[in-house]
């Protein structure tokens, strides 16, 4: 394991971790030797960091619902000039695996919506899926929800149904641990035309129960947290603990691109369009 790691986090060769090995005393082995080990100890790596993460997912996050991580990323091609395509992706943070996978064109936009979820899953997205329609999604799905939020891009009141500024209140974060701010959520009616004209809280198709989980960086920046799991459920410092998690997706991206080659190219063409999006997707069964 100190080979490995030895191996992956620094600029040493095979040969030069095999060096080090001998010098300190933790094997007699030649740079071709750890290579051959090393190949063959994938599933065993593979092992022991789904032991390590269900451990860090059990210590961090208070409540015990099976977790997952959505996120989106560009894949482009040779040659090109802007973004061909976005792959929506749901893992499993325990296991770094797969739950369901879209792939869209430049124009698919991310969402909550796009996955299918389980009853009682929590959720966990960056402030692109913290929208009306997208907590609405997975309220309707009796999931949960914790996404980075943007105060500015989504409609915020209290409990009397009055809107509100949450910038106004950040003040009242203190410099360590989370604060808490109970909040409704408006779901607007359904956009019948590309109008972006405000709609009056009246029309709310819904009104959906939520915390404003606020902290501060070391820099003392405040961030934004939304969550629809209650205070018994998850404290406020356990839903910050909890968002990140998030880290594990954008590791997950890199490893899949680093392996993988998109197919159409493999095939000599780009894959069939509909409406604006690819007809790719895939999940879990």
């Amino acid at each position: 394991m100190r080979m490995a790691l030895a191996f992956a986090v620094s600029d040493l060769s095979l040969k030069d971790v095999a060096a080090w090995a001998n010098a300190l005393g933790v094997a007699q082995i030649t740079g071709p030797g750890l290579f051959y080990r090393l190949r063959e100890a994938e599933a065993w790596l593979a092992q022991v960091l789904a032991q390590t993460l269900q451990s860090q997912v059990n210590a961090e996050a208070g409540c015990r619902m099976p977790l997952r991580v959505v996120d989106a990323t560009v894949i482009t091609g040779p040659g090109a000039t802007g973004t061909e395509w976005r792959a929506h992706v749901l893992i499993d943070p325990r296991t770094g695996g797969f739950r369901s996978v879209e792939l869209t064109d430049a124009r698919g936009g991310e969402g909550y919506g796009r996955h299918a979820v389980e009853s009682g899953e929590v959720i966990l997205g960056d402030r692109a899926y913290a929208t009306a329609r997208g907590l609405w999604a997975m309220r309707s799905a009796q999931a949960q929800v914790v996404a980075r939020m943007n105060p500015h891009t989504i409609r915020v009141c209290d409990q009397e149904r009055r809107r509100i500024a949450l910038q106004s209140r950040e003040k009242r974060v203190a410099k360590v641990g989370g604060k808490d701010f109970n909040i409704v959520i408006p779901i607007p009616p359904e956009r019948r035309s590309r109008s972006h004209k405000t709609w009056s809280l009246s029309r709310a198709v819904a009104w959906i129960p939520a915390r404003a989980v606020a902290g501060r960086t070391r820099h003392g920046e405040v961030i934004w947290v939304l969550t629809t799991l209650s205070v018994e459920q998850a404290s406020s410092l356990e839903i910050l603990q909890l968002y990140r998690l998030r880290w594990q997706i954008g590791l997950f991206f890199k490893r899949l691109k680093s392996l993988c080659i998109p197919t159409p190219y493999l095939r000599g063409k780009a894959p069939r369009q509909n409406r604006g999006c690819w007809l790719v997707s895939w999940r879990r069964p």
